[in-house]
């Protein structure tokens, strides 16, 4: 990160010879400091989950996988600005060999993947397989309206649930009691979703 900010400022104030220069220069030193340029677009956000991160530490499985990440393949900025929300967050969960936050798609993966792996279902099926338990007055399914535009929910036409009476849209937000409700409905289903928390 110290690379990647050193780059930013000459990036930002200083010529394009002497970027040049400095990025061709970090790229000569050991992989773990010319991980540098890659990160040279980092925001707000990414710099505060490294600070956090060394504050409050960060759960040895994640620093293995990250670590594995950044040595076995080729980092992208994408990819790395992906695991640093995973390393900021407290609590993260693994499903299908992938890391998610709390507030990322996680449920709709599951519910998406569990649709597709049975016969088609309606509704009522559904939820008697994953109860719309309302918790905090909020539902976690919701019957899509042709008209909804809201940021709450995934409307997007991959993320929409077909079932056999119409269409649903899942929330995107999602409490931790509700989540943890889920994740103990899915356990009981043979989904196997793994908590790994940072501090």
């Amino acid at each position: 990160m110290a690379n990647a900010v050193a780059l930013r400022v000459i990036r930002d104030y200083g010529d394009q010879s002497f970027y040049d220069y400095s990025e061709k220069y970090m790229l000569s030193q050991p992989a773990k400091y010319a991980l540098g340029v890659k990160m040279v677009d980092f925001g707000y956000w990414d710099f505060r989950s490294v600070i956090k991160g060394k504050r409050d530490g960060v759960n040895k499985i994640l620093q293995d996988e990250w670590l594995d990440y950044v040595k076995n393949g080729n980092p992208t900025w994408q990819g790395l600005h992906g695991w640093n929300d995973i390393l900021f967050d407290s609590t993260v969960y693994k499903y299908n060999n992938k890391y998610y936050t709390r507030n990322e798609n996680l449920v709709l993966n599951v519910i998406l993947d569990y649709i597709a792996q049975n016969p088609p279902m309606s509704f009522s099926q559904l939820n008697s397989v994953f109860p719309n338990t309302k918790i905090q007055h909020k539902a976690p399914y919701h019957l899509l309206d042709p008209n909804l535009s809201s940021c709450n929910f995934f409307t997007d036409s991959h993320n929409i649930l077909h079932l056999t009476d119409g269409d649903y849209a899942l929330s995107k937000y999602w409490y931790d009691k509700e989540l943890s409700n889920f994740i103990s409905i899915a356990g009981g289903q043979g989904i196997n979703i793994k908590i790994i928390h940072n501090y």
